[in-house]
């Protein structure tokens, strides 16, 4: 198994292809004695994690709404004084002959 690294061209992060790396050597005979040491992973072990990643996903959710929140507010309500004097400040036109 080779592993993979994210190669960006010309100095912006918008390539991001995944090309296997030039050296050859990560797949030799070292690699392959160490694969007898596999162990199982436990239910418990996966849950664990799961549960911390569902909690980081929660909290960045919930800083997300704690910034963004007030400043969509504020909008709306800027939002509803201007549309009404904008809406007052017009004049009728009068009809096309």
């Amino acid at each position: 198994m080779a592993s993979t690294r994210a190669v960006c061209d010309g100095g912006d992060m918008t390539d991001r292809t995944v090309r296997p790396d030039d050296t050859p050597d990560e797949t030799g005979a070292p690699v392959e004695a160490l694969h007898d040491f596999e162990l199982d992973v436990d239910d418990e072990f996966v849950d664990k994690v799961g549960r911390r990643i569902e909690r980081r996903v929660l909290t960045n959710e919930l800083v997300t709404l704690a910034w963004n929140g007030p400043m969509a507010a504020t909008l709306e309500l800027l939002h509803i004084p201007f549309a009404w004097f904008a809406g007052r400040t017009r004049s009728p036109r009068p009809p096309a002959p």
